[in-house]
């Protein structure tokens, strides 16, 4: 018997995997976002890692 809290757990991941399913083949719709809440615009992730990468390295 799954407890109250795992139970929860387990509702969130199946959700989780439901929506996941149903956008594969499906196009990312573009937005303004990044631009908006960061105030320019958004850099690609390969520079993100590129600049982020120490913090990765034990």
């Amino acid at each position: 018997m799954l407890s109250r809290h795992a139970w929860r757990e387990e509702a969130a991941v199946g959700s989780l995997m439901t929506c996941l399913d149903r956008s594969v083949g499906r196009p990312t719709p573009v937005t303004d976002e990044a631009p908006r809440v960061l105030g320019r615009t958004a850099r690609p992730f390969t520079q993100w890692t590129a600049e982020h990468a120490g913090a990765f390295r034990h």
